[in-house]
């Protein structure tokens, strides 16, 4: 019964908390403060994510579910804040909207890489001067 129950919080809150903004026109840059209810570990693991991702939205809840039960991704129990290290990759997703793939580190610690997230929008790449 716990394993339902415990199943039955991870699908909600999968379903009902949004990843990172959902603001597709948002445009990302790295020092960027970004909230998410989920972070997965190492580059192997987010780019499960992200194959998934490419497919449908039932198969990326599938995927993050599948991940977060082996303990490759850590599902938050509410969105917290991350400080943007990186861009990993870019792609559109099965909505064919524009979707990026972070490194990210805790708000107190920005230079210590934590982990990977997802987040809509576009990445503004820091040429220098």
């Amino acid at each position: 019964m716990k394993y339902l129950m415990a199943a039955l919080v991870c699908l909600c809150m999968l379903l009902c908390i949004p990843n990172a903004t959902a603001d597709a026109n948002k445009v990302w840059e790295k020092g960027a403060t970004i909230v998410t209810s989920y972070v997965c570990k190492d580059e192997n693991t987010i780019m499960k994510v992200v194959e998934a991702d490419i497919k449908s939205e039932e198969e990326v809840l599938a995927r993050i579910y599948a991940l977060t039960k082996l303990r490759d991704c850590v599902g938050l129990p509410i969105p917290l804040p991350f400080y943007v290290l990186g861009l990993l990759v870019e792609y559109k997703d099965y909505k064919k909207v524009n979707t990026l793939v972070f490194s990210v580190a805790k708000v107190t610690k920005p230079d210590t890489h934590l982990g990977y997230v997802l987040a809509e929008g576009t990445y503004k790449i820091d040429k220098g001067i």
